[in-house]
């Protein structure tokens, strides 16, 4: 779409520029040629290339950024993992992956207290998810949590 929306503005300025000459020959040079003089030369064959869109900037990808106590980017071990065990930073293990699931809580339909009680942990959330849940909300934990990398142990 961009691409198409980059075609049409170097066309409209092209012609826009074609016009333009146009219309100043048409105003004012011709009054002051003599009639029986040769019209002026046709411009040369080589026409300036329409200008180039605009370059998107590059984005790089995004990246969840573990705390600074994180032995690498992307493995939280437990004791990381046990920092995060508040209701306003709270960090869960789900199947070997870690989510923060802090933004969630006041939305959770079940109330807060059931998911501030696995804040922090992995196995007593990942118990506590499956006993209530099953898998069936596996999908709504992933949509509404931020990975935060793997689990480590």
């Amino acid at each position: 779409m961009k691409f198409i929306f980059a075609i049409l503005l170097a066309s409209f300025l092209l012609i826009a520029g074609c016009t333009g000459s146009a219309q100043q020959g048409a105003s004012g040079n011709q009054a002051q040629q003599p009639v029986d003089e040769a019209p002026p030369a046709p411009p040369s064959d080589t026409q300036q290339a329409p200008p180039a869109p605009p370059a998107e900037p590059q984005q790089p990808p995004v990246t969840p950024a573990p705390s600074s106590n994180a032995t690498t980017p992307s493995a939280i071990s437990a004791s990381e993992l046990s920092l995060h065990n508040t209701e306003g930073d709270c960090w869960v293990a789900y199947k070997g992956k870690v989510y923060d699931v802090t933004s969630f809580i006041p939305q959770h339909p079940g109330g807060s207290s059931s998911i501030v009680k696995g804040c922090g942990t992995a196995e007593g959330f990942e118990s506590a998810f499956t006993n209530k849940h099953g898998t069936s909300k596996v999908g709504v934990l992933m949509q509404n949590a931020p990975y935060m990398g793997d689990y480590a142990g």
